[in-house]
């Protein structure tokens, strides 16, 4: 655990995300953050505030908690979603393509896939590593949107807004 406690959104002054704040940027591209941590992690530069925020912000995100509801049993809290794929690449996910921990309720979310013949889908976990366990960037941006709907905020993110989500 840090120390650092940013008072303000750490934004990128070069490169490929020029102008985007860090906090964004794990709504984006949250796989830029995994690369700039381990760009960084060697360089004699670690008390930078780049890595200092980079470090605050990979333990904020794992620390985020969810409070919606299963849809289906309607009691606890969401932990499971399914990312749904065709063979094209197409990725789609949603509110009621989610479950809690409880195995009624997967095995439900399991059967409504089947029976609508959404055969090819992952059951990944309700958090920003899930990102992470996807290798294309289609399905990250669903993983993405469907985050930001859990967490009621908006499609596009200000860096204000992605900074103090983080920062609760």
């Amino acid at each position: 655990m840090t120390d650092y406690i940013p008072k303000e959104a750490f934004v990128l002054k070069s490169g490929k995300y020029v102008g985007t704040s860090l906090d964004q940027l794990m709504f984006v591209d949250c796989t830029h953050i995994l690369y700039l941590l381990n760009v960084y992690k060697d360089d004699s530069s670690q008390k930078s505030q780049l890595y200092k925020h980079l470090i605050w912000l990979s333990e904020q995100a794992t620390t985020r908690q969810i409070t919606a509801i299963c849809p289906h049993c309607n009691e606890n809290t969401m932990k499971y979603f399914a990312l749904i794929s065709d063979r094209k690449s197409n990725y789609k996910t949603g509110l009621r393509q989610t479950c809690c921990a409880n195995d009624t309720c997967q095995n439900k979310l399991k059967k409504s896939l089947y029976l609508s013949n959404e055969y090819y889908f992952r059951i990944l976990a309700m958090e920003f590593d899930s990102m992470l366990n996807v290798r294309h960037k289609k399905a990250r941006d669903e993983i993405s949107k469907l985050l930001k709907r859990i967490f009621g905020l908006p499609k596009k993110l200000t860096r204000e807004l992605a900074f103090n989500f983080f920062a609760q």
